[in-house]
């Protein structure tokens, strides 16, 4: 086992991520990532499973990299999010706890085509992402509260 994924016999993971941000203007864009879906559009925060070598930073760095394309700098911790939920794997059901740690990231430049995990990548205005992530799976996910923290993080570097 080379990275810290939740296994039939091992159910929990750790995982890093991070809500890429620009500012235009007077305002704030956050990087949302989407699919195609059966059940529709799904949106979603980069993020992605720890390896045993590398810190929460880097992980973060790779799998925002690896799944938006985008080069960023960190700025800030946003905190952990876990989360329990069933995942079917070869017929069966899973139980699973996951905790991803979220960084804020302050978006530099595109260098490099996404993977094929997702469809595709869109700026929103952060009230928006937010909003889009809240509805996105009926809010399963949860991602929306990393917006949030983005927020107040905002709110304490002014």
């Amino acid at each position: 086992m080379e990275e810290y994924r939740a296994f039939s016999n091992w159910p929990y993971g750790i995982g890093a991520g991070g809500v890429v941000f620009r500012r235009i203007k007077d305002r704030v864009e956050v990087l949302i990532l989407w699919r195609n879906d059966p059940e529709g559009k799904t949106f979603h925060l980069p993020k992605g499973t720890l390896h045993h070598d590398e810190t929460l930073e880097n992980c973060a760095r790779r799998e925002v990299e690896e799944e938006s394309g985008a080069s960023t700098e960190i700025v800030g911790y946003l905190g952990a999010h876990t989360r329990a939920f069933k995942y079917t794997k070869n017929g069966a059901d899973l139980d699973i706890n996951k905790t991803v740690h979220y960084f804020a990231m302050e978006f530099r430049e595109f260098s490099r085509k996404h993977d094929n995990e997702h469809d595709g990548t869109e700026w929103l205005p952060i009230d928006d992402a937010r909003k889009i992530l809240a509805e996105s799976e009926g809010g399963r996910k949860e991602e929306f509260i990393i917006i949030d923290r983005l927020k107040d993080f905002f709110k304490l570097a002014a």
